[in-house]
């Protein structure tokens, strides 16, 4: 029976590979250097949930150094750096990385405790300023049960961001 979806003559024959898997599938998963980028993220982010936020930063650190162009070019990839920085608290590299992908000036700082009790119980403010974006992180943020869903959603909205201007246009 499996002679017979792998013929030539039937309808569709034409979408599977000799193996008899779409050719899509694959590719879907990503290089090996797409995947291994993916699994140094992976532990950097569990290392952040660990409380290990600078061993987290050394990592991020080498997958945006050694793979820069790959993030510039993959947004999901990018995504998840940004995503895994901010996790790791890595605020300084995160606004580098923005930079270096696409000119975007950006700042991400963690509010003062006198200036997160004064002000609304926001977990992320921003503001702009003197031609760069200034985020202002709550440190409840990282205490809040749904951190990684309000991290994840908002590394979205900065990789998307870099879709408005191109930093080698």
């Amino acid at each position: 029976m499996q002679e017979l979806f792998r013929g030539d003559g039937y309808l569709g024959s034409d979408l599977l590979d000799r193996d008899g898997l779409a050719p899509g599938a694959l590719a879907a998963i990503g290089s090996p250097e797409d995947v291994s980028v993916r699994q140094q993220l992976d532990q950097a982010r569990l290392l952040a949930g660990n409380g290990e936020d600078r061993m987290a930063r050394m990592l991020c650190a080498e997958v945006v150094f050694e793979h820069l162009l790959r993030l510039a070019r993959d947004r999901e990839l990018l995504r998840c750096a940004i995503a895994t920085l901010i996790h790791a608290r890595g605020f300084q590299l995160l606004s580098r990385l923005l930079a270096a992908v696409d000119g975007w000036r950006v700042r991400v700082a963690l509010a003062t405790p006198v200036a997160a009790a004064a002000s609304p119980p926001h977990l992320i403010g921003r503001s702009e300023q003197l031609g760069a974006t200034t985020f202002t992180v709550s440190e409840r943020l990282y205490r809040d049960p749904s951190r990684d869903a309000v991290i994840d959603r908002w590394s979205e909205e900065l990789a998307r961001a870099r879709q408005r201007a191109p930093a080698f246009a």
